[in-house]
């Protein structure tokens, strides 16, 4: 973690970077940052704007290599900034990505895959007018602004943000000597977890830095107006859509009104990582946290800036079985709790079983007994039900007081 007050600043780097192993994290450590990869697109797009290279009112669709058909609305098109602050219209994900990849769901989706998607996409509200957090539209951002220049969205963030800030460890894909310094991917229960690899999509979570290059990132940012992205910081602090009173977004990032002060930030999740940035411009403060785990990053980054606030404590571990994989694959299916509401069971070679309900994220199951799973992140179990002949059958699941049953409609 690190820590920007005025003249100070401060790295602080804690545990190893596998469990179980003796290797320690350290200020070299190259970690997955998730969605502040938003924040990054977001600055570029704006030194893209304050150079002249883009407009904020650019249509989308004129910016995309052929064989690309964006969606409108009654006429209306997307543009950049609809991107950049989540109120394109577009989902959260595209229409055609694989729900059951969650190993490292990006990896395969390619510029053909985005390009099938955004055909498959029909809006629901005109572009401009309701904030919808979407990783298709910051992708798309990012893939974007690469065709614009001619290249990729690796590249042209290096060439644009990365270099000048004398980020050098920081990419999209790891070098080989670079990939050897990665900490390990770790769920909430302290076991391996995937980790996530981006190609077409890589501006909404692609990128891999290290605490130091990530300081030095937030030392710039806390300083908008000078140093050589100071123009592009500027203008990408800039609210351009109002969500809450409290709540605002500029170009990629997100826009806290706190205390009379306002706090500039981005979190960041992948299968193993979490990460935090928070920037107080104003006051020259600047934080950032980056953990190999599924545990909490956003309290932990706010902590540093502000001591006031608490930092969540970490969900009591819970003991666990082991079940036989040949048993876990057993539960796979699709458990139906109502028309339009279906519970996917998903096994996987590397970790068991997760479950997925329609229209929330999934989550891995944990087995207290051979039939009987935990969710960690929520206060939810489940049980599942055999017929005579040992098949499951139905699941139940346990939530706040409740059971609610769910047939198996598809194996």
């Amino acid at each position: 973690m690190g820590r920007l007050v005025g003249e100070e600043r401060g790295e602080h780097c804690f545990g190893v970077r596998t469990a179980g192993e003796a290797a320690a994290i350290d200020g070299r450590s190259l970690f997955e940052i998730g969605s502040i990869s938003k924040a990054f697109t977001g600055t570029l797009l704006a030194d893209m704007v304050v150079k002249g290279d883009v407009s904020l009112d650019d249509l989308v669709a004129d910016l995309l290599p052929d064989g690309f058909t964006v969606p409108e609305f009654a006429g209306t098109a997307i543009t950049l900034r609809d991107l950049a602050n989540h109120t394109s219209g577009l989902p959260p994900l595209p229409p055609n990505m694989d729900p059951l990849e969650i190993d490292d769901p990006y990896a395969r989706y390619d510029g053909a895959e985005l390009a099938k998607g955004l055909a498959a996409i029909e809006l629901t509200r005109k572009p401009g007018t309701q904030y919808e957090y979407s990783n298709l539209g910051v992708g798309l951002l990012g893939f974007a602004l690469g065709s614009v220049a001619g290249t990729s969205y690796e590249a042209l963030l290096r060439e644009r943000i990365l270099a000048p800030l004398a980020m050098n460890d920081t990419v999209v894909l790891p070098t080989k000597e670079l990939a050897a310094r990665e900490a390990s991917a770790h769920d909430l229960m302290g076991e391996p977890a995937a980790h996530w690899s981006f190609d077409a999509l890589a501006g909404c979570g692609g990128v891999r830095s290290k605490l130091r290059d990530m300081v030095r990132f937030a030392a710039a940012a806390r300083s908008p107006g000078t140093g050589p992205l100071g123009k592009a910081f500027e203008l990408a602090y800039q609210e351009t859509f109002r969500i809450s009173p409290q709540l605002a977004v500029g170009l990629g990032w997100h826009l806290l009104s706190q205390g009379g002060r306002t706090l500039v930030w981005h979190n960041g999740r992948t299968g193993g990582f979490r990460s935090m940035m928070v920037i107080d411009p104003p006051a020259e403060r600047a934080s950032v946290a980056l953990v190999n785990s599924s545990g909490d990053a956003d309290s932990l980054g706010h902590w540093l800036l502000d001591a006031s606030h608490a930092i969540a404590p970490l969900p009591p571990r819970r003991p666990t079985v082991t079940v036989p994989a040949k048993r876990l694959a057993q539960c796979a299916g699709t458990f139906r709790f109502a028309p339009g509401l279906d519970a996917v069971i998903t096994a996987r070679a590397k970790h068991g079983i997760d479950i997925q309900l329609t229209g929330q994220p999934r989550f891995r199951l944990y087995a207290s007994t051979p039939d009987d799973f935990f969710i960690l992140e929520t206060a939810a179990s489940l049980t599942f039900e055999r017929d005579p002949a040992g098949a499951v059958s139905a699941l139940v699941l346990h939530q706040g007081g409740a059971n609610q049953r769910a047939a198996r409609v598809k194996r």
